[in-house]
């Protein structure tokens, strides 16, 4: 995100908020296509190729770094967050099929990185958690990256990296993600 950001600035402004100041236009879907006249269609397309070009390229060096899978840090931290989730917990928050979430869970349980613990009151429950070494991949990745972006930011001006952090923190409602239904987004 903060790559994205780096590289198109201008799409968050310091004295604007993106969503507040959009149009609605019903063109593209069925809730209507968001417009801004301040901000060029082709800025916006790029900006989101090099958003994408930035985290896939990011997700293929941690990948080769840690040996996971950008869907399996984030299952980790989902369970570092909330520890003992449920499958079909982890299915939903995921947003895969359960088969999906439970390939990734044998092979996180296979490297390690998690176990699986039936629940005393159902029998039928089974609890997910991080190993130890689960926290500790994670530990591994967030440092990893944490450093990464200081040394980034570094290079910023100082204003900067606050605006970075405010900006990151409304991308769900910029890429209308908020509720979470990724079926209506399409």
């Amino acid at each position: 995100f903060f790559i994205f950001l780096l590289v198109f600035p201008q799409l968050f402004s310091q004295n604007a908020t993106m969503c507040g100041n959009m149009e609605v236009n019903s063109e593209h879907s069925p809730e209507g296509a968001l417009m801004n006249p301040a901000i060029d269609r082709s800025v916006v397309d790029d900006a989101l190729f090099q958003f994408l070009r930035s985290i896939y390229l990011f997700e293929r060096r941690e990948s080769q770094l840690f040996g996971v899978t950008w869907d399996e840090v984030y299952l980790m931290q989902l369970l570092a967050k909330t520890p003992g989730m449920r499958l079909v917990q982890l299915a939903e928050a995921l947003r895969v099929p359960r088969f999906t979430a439970t390939r990734m869970l044998v092979r996180l349980e296979l490297t390690g990185l998690l176990r699986r613990e039936g629940s005393a009151k159902d029998k039928r429950a089974v609890h997910v958690h991080l190993t130890d070494a689960g926290h500790a991949k994670i530990r591994q990745i967030e440092d990893y990256n944490y450093e990464t972006i200081v040394r980034q930011v570094e290079r910023v001006p100082d204003s900067l990296p606050q605006h970075l952090l405010e900006a990151v923190s409304r991308l769900p409602a910029l890429l209308a993600l908020e509720d979470g239904d990724v079926s209506r987004q399409t």
